[in-house]
C-alpha cells in the first residue's frame, strides 16, 4: 500500500542504535521514505525550520530535552507535522497526557516491530494510534466520570516536572531544562507531593509504577 508513498520521517531519539534499527524497518515498509534522525536535541528547531518532515517519532526522556515545548512548538509552527511518541515511559500514565498535548500516538519502546510499523502507518494516514489497553483506559474514564490515576490530578507542568524527578533530576537540573526559577520548581515538586500523597521522591516513583 505505501510502496508508492514517500513519507520524510524524522527520528528524534538520543540512541544510535534505536535510530538505526527503525530507519531499518521503516525503509523496508515504506522503500521510497527520506528518514532521519537527531541525537541532540539542540538540533531539533533548526532541522525542523531546514526541512519539511510528515511525521516525527519522538522520544520523550532525551537527555536536557523539554519535551512539552518540542511538542507545542512543533503543533504550533508545523501544523501538518504528525508527532508519534515511542518511550519507555509507562503508557498507563503518560499517554494519556500526551495526547491530550496534541501527539498523534503513543507507543512503548517495548512493543513489537509490527505494532511499530502499524502505528506510523496508521499516524501517516492521518489516524491517531492508541493500543487496546489505552482505548480501554480512556473508555473506563469516560464511563465513569473520573480517571483513577492519581497522576491526572496534576497540571501540565506539574506532570512534565514529575517527569524529570522520577528520572532523579534535581531541582536545579530541571530548570535549567525547562527555564523556569528553581524556586519555582521547588514550588511545583511540593504541589506534586501534596496531589500524590508522596513524601520523597522513591514514593514518587513508586506510585508512578503502580498507576
Amino acid at each position: 500500500m505505501y510502496n508508492s508513498f514517500s513519507p520524510r520521517i524524522l527520528i528524534i531519539d538520543d540512541h544510535h542504535i534505536v535510530i538505526s534499527g527503525i530507519k531499518l524497518l521503516l525503509k523496508d515498509r515504506f522503500p521510497l521514505a527520506q528518514v532521519e534522525g537527531i541525537m541532540n536535541v539542540k538540533n531539533v528547531f533548526s532541522k525542523l525550520s531546514a526541512d519539511r518532515f510528515d511525521l516525527i517519532i519522538l522520544d520523550i526522556n532525551m537527555p536536557g530535552s523539554d519535551t512539552h515545548n518540542i511538542i507545542h512548538t512543533v503543533k504550533e509552527s508545523y501544523p501538518d507535522t504528525k508527532i508519534l511518541v515511542f518511550s519507555m515511559n509507562a503508557e498507563s500514565v503518560f499517554a494519556k497526557r500526551y495526547l491530550k498535548l496534541g501527539v498523534n500516538g503513543y507507543l512503548s519502546k517495548e512493543a513489537s516491530d509490527v505494532r511499530l510499523l502499524d502505528a506510523v502507518s496508521k499516524v501517516l494516514d492521518g489516524g491517531r494510534y492508541l493500543s487496546e489497553a489505552l482505548v480501554n483506559s480512556i473508555a473506563y474514564d469516560f464511563l465513569e466520570g473520573k480517571s483513577n490515576n492519581v497522576v491526572e490530578s496534576l497540571s501540565d507542568r506539574e506532570f512534565e516536572i514529575m517527569k524529570y524527578l522520577i528520572q532523579g533530576l534535581g531541582v536545579k537540573e530541571i530548570s535549567q531544562i525547562v527555564s523556569l526559577h528553581h524556586s519555582t520548581i521547588s514550588t511545583h515538586k511540593a504541589r506534586i507531593f501534596e496531589k500524590t500523597g508522596a513524601t520523597n521522591i522513591i514514593e514518587l516513583q513508586k506510585i508512578v509504577e503502580l498507576q
